[in-house]
């Protein structure tokens, strides 16, 4: 991705060729890595640089987690949950190891509570980056879109009142939902 643009795992034979792409592999976690691999002159400044931003990332996932179960469970309860996420091992080891979970969750977080919002608000633009947000966690993951028709419920339920979408509410907002995933998805 570095020397040639393309995310490839295969060493071209010559210099004049291109690197066949990798399939194989999502490209959501080197993504991630990038810019810190780019900018970084050593081996010890990158590793730094990743620790550090997963760090932050995974002190932002606890928030998120916090909020996201706050906006539909009591406070013990989103506590409970953020303290849970917060003890989790592979979000606070910060190690050498590169984990991809760290991220993964971040932006897992990010799409639902993009959801909710979503949801509460009169922008569209809400469910636009609510689909980034899950694109980019299908990219880091694939298995994401498993979870899917669970984070669909939300928009055919409101959360806490149980009742259902009106055809003129639900409607646009899935559709700038699979607008904004497919922004992020195609490409790869």
């Amino acid at each position: 991705l570095k020397f040639y643009g393309i995310y490839s795992t295969a060493v071209p034979s010559s210099k004049d060729e291109d690197p066949e792409p990798n399939c194989y592999r999502s490209p959501g976690y080197p993504l991630f890595l990038y810019p810190f691999l780019a900018t970084s002159r050593t081996l010890e400044e990158f590793l730094g640089t990743v620790a550090a931003s997963q760090g932050i990332v995974a002190a932002l996932a606890v928030l998120l987690t916090y909020f996201l179960t706050r906006s539909c469970m009591p406070v013990p309860a989103a506590f409970a949950a953020g303290l849970l996420t917060a003890l989790c091992p592979p979000l606070i080891s910060l190690t050498h190891f590169r984990l991809t979970e760290t991220l993964y969750v971040f932006t897992m977080m990010l799409s639902c509570i993009l959801l909710i919002i979503s949801w509460r608000s009169k922008r569209l633009i809400y469910s636009i980056l609510a689909g980034l947000a899950f694109g980019f966690a299908v990219l880091i993951r694939p298995m994401s879109m498993l979870m899917a028709p669970f984070a669909a419920l939300v928009y055919f339920l409101k959360p806490r009142q149980w009742s259902f979408a009106s055809k003129t509410f639900f409607l646009p907002r899935i559709a700038c939902l699979l607008a904004g995933f497919f922004m992020m998805y195609s490409p790869y």
